[in-house]
């Protein structure tokens, strides 16, 4: 996430890495890790309100507008399984 702000400089970025709780428990194995972020540019950051930012989703308000990020993942055998039954 740190790169974001460092690189995006127009950008004010709103969100939160899976990764930085998991890089601090050891060496990473598995698939990667979730995590959600909006970028909304600096000119509107006055109009702007973080309601709430975790791993999984970010919510913000800009002005009269509601902007949801969710990451919601799904398990291909268990629906694919459920569907066709």
């Amino acid at each position: 996430m740190y790169l974001f702000a460092d690189n995006i400089t127009n950008y004010y970025t709103f969100g939160k890495s899976a990764m930085s709780e998991r890089v601090a428990l050891g060496p990473i194995v598995g698939r990667p890790y979730g995590g959600t972020s909006v970028l909304v540019k600096n000119k509107l950051l006055r109009i702007t309100e973080c309601i709430f930012c975790a791993d999984r989703y970010v919510v913000i308000r800009v002005g009269n507008l509601m902007i949801f990020n969710m990451y919601l993942p799904y398990i291909y055998k268990f629906i694919s399984l459920y569907l066709f039954i």
